[in-house]
């Protein structure tokens, strides 16, 4: 079940964790809760979950939001949802905000807010803001998210992280031996290494905790002497990671199953028998293969290849 937790399913498996003590799943749940907040903010089932689940969301280190407005505003709607019921609940939950992160103007938005101005114990609730503010809480991780771009060579073990906003580059050094690289719509960051003359390592980027998780092995192509080593591409589709591997006169193509940690075969092309001079990319939904006289597309769901000259 913890493997399986999906945005679509994230909350109700939460509850249905919570309730029966799997405290591995209901991890995997909050950490997909956090990493979507603000999506998940703006649904009915937000507005559904209890004051203990609701305070235990919003007191999450790695919640992906930018400001501290949106975890006020996240509560406010949950709380509007059924006023007459939760209002009272508003003084124990506003402490897990982390007012220090806000500014003075928006301090006193939130103050000067109908849900504040209209309750009648709105002077305690003005002593928990004014309070809470003066704690030194932790940023969130999202606040600290910046839009990189990824370059890694397989010459060397070292990557080159550039912000193209700030024009700055950061350099960092890893231990793993990367032949492919991808990074998803997710924002997951993964590399395939060799592991073995045969075998190629599934690794994942924790931006948390800054290493990389061993995930998975997978079969290369045994490159004959006479032919030149194999292009390896890793690509995602659809939240779906591909493996390609190309050589000479042949090309294996697999899928990678999160959910079982394995990979299965995917159908390759039919070709001329030569692939040399060979560029891989993947674009709306499909993997294109470009050789100097043909292209090759696939696509994923129907599991099928196309040629083109």
């Amino acid at each position: 079940m913890a493997m399986n937790v999906e945005r679509s399913t994230c909350v109700d498996l939460y509850k249905f964790a919570d309730v029966f003590s799997v405290d591995n799943v209901r991890k995997a749940c909050l950490q997909g809760i956090a990493r979507h907040f603000t999506e998940f903010s703006l649904n009915e089932e937000f507005c559904s979950l209890s004051v203990k689940k609701v305070t235990e969301i919003i007191s999450h280190d790695e919640l992906d939001v930018k400001e501290e407005t949106t975890v006020w505003e996240a509560v406010v709607r949950w709380v509007q949802h059924s006023r007459e019921d939760r209002l009272h609940h508003l003084p124990s939950i506003l402490p897990h905000i982390r007012f220090n992160m806000l500014t003075p103007y928006n301090m006193m938005t939130i103050l000067d807010h109908p849900l504040v101005r209209e309750d009648p114990g709105k002077s305690a609730i003005r002593n928990v803001v004014k309070e809470t503010s003066k704690v030194n809480m932790k940023r969130r991780i999202g606040m600290d998210m910046l839009e990189m771009a990824l370059i890694f060579t397989e010459s060397t073990n070292e990557m080159l992280w550039m912000n193209p906003l700030e024009g700055k580059y950061i350099r960092c050094q890893y231990t793993i031996s990367a032949v492919a690289g991808t990074v998803t719509s997710d924002n997951d960051i993964y590399v395939l290494s060799e592991e073995s003359s045969k075998k190629q390592a599934l690794f994942k980027y924790n931006h948390v905790k800054n290493n990389w998780e061993r995930k998975s092995s997978v079969r290369t192509i045994d490159a004959p002497v006479d032919q030149s080593s194999p292009s390896n591409y890793l690509m995602e589709i659809d939240g779906h990671l591909f493996y390609l591997v190309v050589l000479d006169t042949k090309m294996v193509l697999k899928i990678y199953n999160q959910n079982t940690n394995k990979w299965h075969n995917c159908s390759t092309p039919q070709h001329d028998g030569w692939l040399n001079s060979r560029e891989a990319v993947s674009c709306n939904q499909h993997i294109y293969l470009f050789t100097q006289t043909e292209i090759h597309c696939y696509d994923p769901r129907e599991d099928h290849w196309c040629r083109g000259l």
